[in-house]
């Protein structure tokens, strides 16, 4: 082609003119017949016998079939990169030196730089962080040199441009010459760092759930307990008051009285602690502003750490309203505050905070039984002495503590952790031994003020004058209770009261009873929740529905600690509940007010 002709006749002109000869120029040509074809060209001068060119000399050597090789080569090498650059995983080879001779794409993005970047670099001097570098290295020579096997799969670390630690499963092999020599390294390596930090998260879920579950059992095991508890205790207080009231002032054991009372009592708090641990504790929750709470207790918690702990308190101003009982939740901050007092016994820093935080679904998934949404947050944290992971899984249950020579209950975080979950919240603690501690609890959001909400009458703190034979004599009492030790208690203490009592064994006898006496008969009527046959809910639902004209005096008592005082209502009228065990100045200041119309 004239193309070529004219290309070759400069070359040729520019040796004539330059005497600079042409060696192994390869050309791309086209046989006389048309065929392409690759020739190898050497060009040199010609000179005559005074120096001058005269002319040129030129051998060319076929070598189409050398050029298909090389082509051939040069796409299979494509191909065989495009494989490696496709790979999940990171390829690098590396020479005797540790220097990389390839690392593919995959290993590029992993290392965070490009690969003529990186070509001809210190592998471990890359790529390696500092603290494993030298062994890195020192095991690589072992392998080069044939000390050790380079056949093995081994788990280590990278570090990229960024200062990123990667975790990476490598596979190695050997690369030998000709001879068997070993000349470098081929490695595949599979980025795990995700995997295990996803490993370690679902660890750490199945953790929290087991230890949820465990306490949820115990919580289910306390509860059942606690019914058959309260029922005793109310028969040794309620007892040990008729014993007062029957002998007077001057009984030969009141003293003895005394103390059996008292044990009573200290073991019905000890109940009542349970209890908040298996979220079956009387609860009267409302609307609460949970930073004024705080600032109207945060005298008292000042005085409860003392001067050796600073008390920070930081609270958010735009803090959301939740709905809880405040006694309880004073309950909880008291618990946490005394807790990390003890934890502190050379004084410290103690920080109380508050804030809206909304929880996802990230944060649901590390955490079992928590619910998306919005939540205020109130954090209690210490600068104490730290717990480890062993004490950390069992804090919450109860009689569980690390306090020595038997100082402390062990309730007051298994009551911390009843309470919160009572009220659809969650906590959760963060610690570590000589680093402090951190509670969290969640309480969700009261999105809006709701109406109606049960104002429960403590009873325990009523202000009503015990009632007297002479007030009362002639009230007809009607007493429903399917436990007789109870019943009988509660029957000797109206009747030492004046009261006319008549009594039943379940609410079906109750209906009965009460129908025979006629309900206009009735000054009063205190029943047990929960009875075989029927409970005392449906024997009142029966009366109310037959009596619709009539006002019905209820008492309800209850051992059931679960039993809902804001279901004691029918139609709009709303019935008192007594919570056992109770004392008798308890149930008389009760049945007075009930009688009086300051009760429902």
């Amino acid at each position: 082609p004239e193309n070529i002709a004219s290309r070759l006749y400069s070359d040729e002109q520019e040796i004539m003119r330059t005497g600079v000869p042409i060696i192994q120029k390869e050309e791309h040509l086209f046989n006389p017949l048309g065929k392409e074809m690759w020739v190898s060209t050497s060009k040199v001068p010609l000179y005559d016998n005074k120096g001058n060119i005269v002319g040129l000399v030129g051998i060319g050597r076929d070598i189409t079939e050398k050029k298909r090789v090389e082509l051939e080569l040069r796409r299979q090498k494509d191909r065989i990169r495009q494989y490696l650059d496709i790979a999940g995983v990171i390829i690098v080879v590396l020479d005797r030196e540790g220097r990389i001779q390839l690392l593919n794409k995959k290993g590029c993005e992993i290392v965070g730089i490009g690969e003529d970047e990186a070509i001809g670099k210190d592998w471990f001097k890359l790529c390696k962080p500092e603290d494993i570098r030298y062994t890195a290295k020192e095991a690589f020579k072992r392998v080069i040199s044939g000390e050790v096997s380079g056949e093995e799969d081994y788990v280590n670390e990278i570090i990229n441009k960024n200062g990123e630690r990667r975790t990476i499963a490598w596979h190695n092999t050997v690369i030998r010459d000709e001879n068997g020599n070993n000349i470098g390294t081929l490695s595949s390596g599979e980025d795990i760092t995700e995997k295990l930090e996803s490993e370690r998260r679902l660890k750490e879920t199945e953790k929290k759930l087991e230890v949820s579950q465990r306490l949820e059992a115990i919580g289910r095991l306390t509860s059942g307990i606690a019914h058959d508890f309260n029922n005793l205790l109310s028969v040794i207080i309620g007892y040990s008051d008729l014993l007062k009231m029957r002998s007077g002032d001057n009984a030969p054991y009141l003293k003895e009285i005394e103390e059996i009372k008292k044990a009573g009592e200290r073991a019905s708090a000890l109940i009542s602690q349970l209890l908040a641990f298996s979220r079956k504790q009387v609860s009267k929750p409302i609307r609460v502003d949970l930073n004024r709470l705080i600032r109207n207790i945060e005298k008292i918690l000042r005085r409860t750490i003392g001067e050796n702990i600073e008390l920070i308190v930081n609270l958010d101003p735009d803090l959301a309203r939740i709905k809880a009982d405040p006694a309880q939740i004073e309950q909880v901050i008291m618990n946490l505050v005394v807790n990390a007092k003890h934890a502190m016994p050379g004084g410290g820093r103690l920080t109380i905070e508050t804030r809206n935080i909304y929880l996802d679904e990230n944060y649901v998934v590390e955490h079992p039984g928590v619910v998306a949404g919005n939540y205020v947050m109130l954090s209690v944290s210490d600068t104490g002495v730290g717990m480890d992971e062993k004490t950390k899984e069992h804090i919450f249950e109860p009689f569980f503590t690390t306090r020595k020579n038997g100082l402390g209950t062990g309730l007051g975080l298994s009551t911390v952790y009843g309470i919160v979950t009572q009220n659809r919240g969650n906590i959760w603690v963060y610690s570590e031994p000589g680093k402090g501690t951190v509670f969290k609890i969640y309480l969700p959001y009261l999105e809006e003020e709701e109406e109606g909400e049960y104002k429960a009458r403590d009873v325990k703190e009523g202000k009503v004058k015990n009632a007297t034979p002479t007030e009362w004599s002639g009230k007809n009492v009607v007493l429903v209770e399917d436990e007789d030790q109870v019943r009988n208690m509660v029957e000797g203490v109206l009747e030492s009261s004046g009261f006319k009592v008549s009594i039943a064994k379940n609410g079906e006898e109750g209906l009965s009873l009460i129908n025979s006496i006629g309900i206009e008969n009735v000054d009063l009527i205190i029943t047990d929740v929960i009875m075989p046959k029927m409970g005392g809910y449906d024997l009142i639902k029966n009366l109310k529905e037959k009596n619709r004209d009539k006002k019905i005096k209820v008492l309800f008592i209850s051992g059931y600690s679960e039993v809902d005082v804001s279901e004691m209502e029918f139609n709009g009228e709303h019935f008192t509940m007594l919570q056992k065990p109770f004392t008798a100045d308890q149930l008389l200041e009760i049945v007075g007010s009930i009688l009086k119309g300051h009760a429902g």
